[in-house]
């Protein structure tokens, strides 16, 4: 049976990697206007693309892979590496916010949304690893 914070970890998984593969064409959007000469903007925008579909790549995997067989025997690990994954999508979150990110449409709405994930991660992978700890004192 599969542990209701590895189910948990997959939907917020999901949910985050949905966010970050929407921003990223908005943002490849963004990088390929047509401006007079070079633009850093537009290198800098795609960074944030390219950044945001590996991190959506990297919860993807990582979601699907936190409900297998594989990982169940290993909830330390799956839980850090979830609260390393809400973290980032905290600070990205909130860079979208505070208008640090690029800008494109909805970038508030975005990093409002990338925040209630980040958070939401960040507390299920502190569970994740608490838990397993806490199996180990028991035994």
């Amino acid at each position: 049976m599969v542990p209701r914070t590895s189910m948990v970890g997959l939907v917020l998984s999901l949910v985050g990697a949905f966010l970050d593969f929407l921003s990223g064409p908005l943002l490849f959007h963004v990088s390929y206007v047509p401006t007079m000469g070079v633009s850093s903007t537009g290198s800098y925008a795609l960074v944030w693309a390219l950044m945001l579909f590996g991190l959506g790549t990297l919860l993807t995997v990582t979601g699907v892979l936190g409900v297998t067989k594989v990982i169940i025997g290993r909830m330390q690990i799956f839980g850090v590496m979830m609260t390393v994954y809400g973290t980032a999508m905290l600070i990205i979150g909130a860079l979208m916010i505070v208008g640090m990110a690029p800008q494109m449409q909805a970038a508030v709405y975005l990093g409002i949304g990338m925040l209630i994930v980040g958070i939401g991660m960040t507390v299920n992978g502190i569970m994740m690893s608490a838990n397993r700890r806490a199996i180990k004192l028991k035994m």
